[in-house]
């Protein structure tokens, strides 16, 4: 509905929404990628402070994931998985 509405802020709140819960799957990215591909107000919307924070924790965490998986344990309140250590 924020396609059809034109709102880029909706359609970057729903996909944080579903990279958050798809967590390690990069289709939620890619979707948010084509969805905003052109036009001065997607690239507003994709180059906003927040969005770009969660992407980098995102990020970071695939990063822990690939590098160090023992130091990863799911957290069943968010039901997803987190560090749990220091990684140096």
């Amino acid at each position: 509905c924020g396609i059809l509405d034109r709102r880029p802020t909706i359609v970057v709140k729903q996909a944080r929404k579903l990279i958050t819960v798809y967590q390690f799957n990069n289709q939620p990215q890619r979707i948010l990628i084509a969805v905003l591909s052109s036009g001065l107000r997607p690239t507003g919307a994709f180059i906003t402070s927040t969005l770009q924070k969660h992407l980098f924790r995102e990020m970071k965490l695939a990063d822990v994931a690939v590098r160090t998986p023992k130091v990863l344990r799911w957290n069943s309140l968010y039901k997803r998985y987190a560090p749990t250590a220091t990684i140096k």
